[in-house]
Parts: structure tokens; C-alpha cells; sequence
């Protein structure tokens, strides 16, 4: 099967977009990714990583720790939004 070169500048783009705005959403989707940048670990505010339509071939740099931390931000978010 033929894959897409992932594109660099736009990810680039993206996550300093993220850095510079401290928000807590970084979307990259639709990127041809194969991996996940290593600098999206080290953000704090990060509660939701879009990442769908890429070429992910694994999830190694998004430990157990994190998307549990992840998980129970959102869900109290959720909670607190009721």
C-alpha cells in the first residue's frame, strides 16, 4: 500500500501554534504521521490530542500515566460542565 509522506511543516506549524497559545486541544490529524512528535509529552495543558487519520505504526510516546492523567482531566471537566 502507498503511503503519504507525513508533512513536517504543518506539524511543525501545529505545535508551536499549541506552545505559543497554552491551550489544552492540540489537533493533529490528517498529517500522514507515523509517530507521534516526542515534544507533545512535555505539555502540561494537554487534554486532548487528535491524531486521528495518520499512519500511526504505534503510540509509544503516550505512557499509561499520561493518558490516564489525560482521561480523569477530561472526565472531571466533563462533570464539572453539568
Amino acid at each position: 500500500m502507498w503511503k503519504r509522506v507525513p508533512n513536517t511543516k504543518e506539524i511543525t506549524r501545529r505545535i508551536e501554534n499549541f506552545r505559543i497559545s497554552g491551550g489544552d486541544t492540540l489537533d493533529l490529524s490528517n498529517l500522514y504521521m507515523i509517530e507521534i512528535p516526542a515534544e507533545v509529552k512535555d505539555f502540561k495543558s494537554l487534554v486532548s490530542l487528535d491524531v486521528n487519520y495518520n499512519q500511526l505504526e504505534s503510540l509509544h510516546l503516550v505512557d499509561s500515566e499520561a493518558l490516564t492523567l489525560i482521561k480523569t482531566i477530561r472526565e472531571r471537566v466533563e462533570m464539572w460542565a453539568t
